[in-house]
């Protein structure tokens, strides 16, 4: 059992330490990844199943660069400042409300768990990727059992604009995780659409998802109604 806790730095001769650590970081990208995935996210599976690649492989030329009581930690360093500008990409700000910051932190510890298997400690890296699955997935069954917050009847009336303000509508919708089943009706009529949402979300969030409808340069009605 010494391959469960053990460094398999120890444990395997090159170049099948190299293979074992390569394979096991896509792996462990891929545990993450494909809930990520599932619940169609920007950073899915095959984006952190690359970022854990990424960051394995980059530990490995820096084991293999460094001199034999050279520093190894230099690279991983770097790892960690350049994972933050992509991170940085992927959040998105808007006029009271921020979006892609769990998609940011997803993608920075999947480089955690590369670095770590990139290390040797491959045991330690799945079970790092197990763990993040776990509370990505509990703890959105949390948050939606916990944090329920109030139910409300949204009724917007738009210009249509030739389909162009649904699609804003539905992209806001994204944004802020309301699923299409809210949609209870949406009738067009001449250039003009009339959509009724059932709305179950947590107070602040439905205040911003309700502020960005409002702000829609073709929105003309909203009406809120609470049971």
């Amino acid at each position: 059992m010494n391959w469960f806790y053990s460094n398999w730095r120890f444990l395997l001769p090159s170049p099948w330490l190299e293979i074992a650590i390569v394979i096991a970081s896509v792996l462990c990208g891929a545990i993450v990844g494909s809930e990520r995935m599932r619940r169609e996210k920007p950073a899915g599976l095959r984006t952190l199943m690359l970022v854990s690649l990424g960051s394995a492989v980059f530990m490995l030329i820096s084991f293999i660069t460094a001199a034999p009581n050279g520093d190894t930690g230099r690279i991983a360093a770097n790892i960690v400042s350049g994972i933050g500008f992509l991170c940085a990409g992927v959040i998105m700000h808007g006029a009271g409300w921020v979006s892609g910051i769990n998609t940011a932190a997803a993608i920075w510890a999947v480089a955690a768990i590369g670095t770590t298997v990139g290390t040797g400690n491959i045991p330690a890296g799945f079970a790092l990727a197990l763990l993040i699955r776990l509370v990505q997935a509990g703890g959105m069954r949390m948050e939606a059992r916990r944090l329920r917050g109030c139910a409300c009847e949204v009724h917007l009336v738009f210009d249509a604009d030739n389909g162009k303000s649904r699609l804003r509508v539905e992209r806001l919708m994204d944004e802020f995780h309301v699923s299409d089943t809210a949609v209870a009706s949406c009738e067009e009529q001449g250039n003009t659409t009339r959509m009724r949402l059932r709305l179950h979300m947590i107070a602040h969030s439905r205040r911003e998802f309700l502020a960005e409808l409002a702000s829609l340069p073709t929105t003309r009605e909203i009406q809120v109604e609470h049971p």
